[in-house]
Parts: C-alpha cells; sequence; structure tokens
C-alpha cells in the first residue's frame, strides 16, 4: 500500500511539472507569436516612412547612416513620418525599435542598408523572434 502512495505521489508530481513546462513553453510560443506580429506591424510603418521620405525628397531613400532608430532623431523623424520610433515589443522596459548591424540582430529591431550590388536598392529587414518578419528593398 504505501509503494502505490508513494509511486501515485512521484506520478503526480511528475505530471503536475510536466504541466508547469508545457504551459511556460507554450506560454512563451504565443508571446513570441504575438510580438512577431506587433514588430512585423512596426516595420510595415518604418516602411511607410521610408517611403513618405523618398516622396518628400525626390524619389531618392535616406542613406543608410542617415536612419538610426531608437531614441535618436533622425531623417524619419518629422512631419508626416514617424513622430518617434514604436515600441520594441520584445523590450521589457518598453524601448524603441532601432537599427542594428548584421551582427547583433536583436528581436524588434531592424537592419537597413543600401545593397550595393544593386545600385540603388535598399533593403529594410525585420527581425522577430525567430529570425526576420519583414523584409522589403526600395529602388530610387
Amino acid at each position: 500500500m504505501k509503494k502505490n502512495v508513494a509511486a501515485n505521489v512521484i506520478y503526480a508530481s511528475a505530471t503536475v511539472a510536466l504541466c508547469l513546462i508545457i504551459s511556460v513553453f507554450g506560454g512563451l510560443t504565443s508571446r513570441n507569436k504575438r510580438n512577431d506580429r506587433l514588430a512585423a506591424m512596426n516595420f510595415k510603418g518604418l516602411s511607410i516612412a521610408l517611403n513618405i521620405y523618398a516622396e518628400k525628397h525626390g524619389g531618392v531613400f535616406p542613406r543608410s547612416g542617415e536612419v538610426a532608430g531608437g531614441s535618436v532623431p533622425d531623417s524619419l523623424i518629422g512631419p508626416g513620418m514617424l513622430k518617434e520610433y514604436p515600441p520594441n515589443p520584445f523590450s521589457s522596459k518598453g524601448l524603441p525599435i532601432k537599427k542594428t548591424d548584421n551582427d547583433s540582430m536583436s528581436s524588434g529591431d531592424f537592419f537597413y542598408e543600401r545593397n550595393e550590388d544593386k545600385g540603388f536598392e535598399y533593403r529594410l529587414i525585420g527581425f522577430g523572434a525567430d529570425g526576420v518578419v519583414f523584409e522589403e528593398s526600395f529602388i530610387d
């Protein structure tokens, strides 16, 4: 009888632990998916701001160095474009999205550069929980 009670306690403990693990990882997965959707919307807004900039500047998009993101005012902050960069949904502190380089890709941030192989083409790549969630090219 004592063996059955001990076995049931172990079985119940293992079941509870397994349920907790599944709920934690399941919650992270759904949170990451939600944050990926929010990040993709942020990047689409950034894409629209880039197109508005180009429209105001004779079809020419900003140079890579003119777009920084974060809290630094740059070429995309201004009337009719961005009031400020949107918050990074992956930041626990609500920090704004920012430009990153190829070597330090972080969830919720973006990469913007001139594609040297194609002359006047620019790329905007947005990163989510598991990689790229948004990618667009611009030709001026």
